[in-house]
């Protein structure tokens, strides 16, 4: 398992229904134990201000076990191409099989 430090980017999603765009991370707790992390950016109601917010989700357990990079992708599907594309996920896929 990579350390705790090591949280990676998978990539951005974005909505036009809701003019909201989504970072989606991998990242880590103390314990070693992944999770993805989400982090929505939207516009406010006036100029300037910005919506939005952070939240997690959790990973089913033994999480990267048994997965592959292609099965994670189709986990996440709005993530798709930037899950293949990653090349750091795609090295903590295979060094922790």
């Amino acid at each position: 398992m990579l350390p705790a430090h090591c949280d990676i980017e998978i990539g951005w999603f974005h909505s036009e229904e809701y003019h909201m765009n989504t970072k989606l991370t991998l990242r880590f707790r103390s314990n070693g134990e992944p999770y993805l992390e989400y982090e929505d950016f939207c516009p406010g109601i006036s100029a300037g201000n910005s919506m939005g917010g952070t939240y997690e989700r959790p990973l089913p357990d033994g999480f990267p076990k048994g997965w592959t990079l292609e099965e994670f992708a189709e986990f996440r599907p709005r993530y798709h191409d930037a899950i293949l594309r990653n090349e750091k996920l795609k090295k903590f896929f295979e060094e922790n099989q």
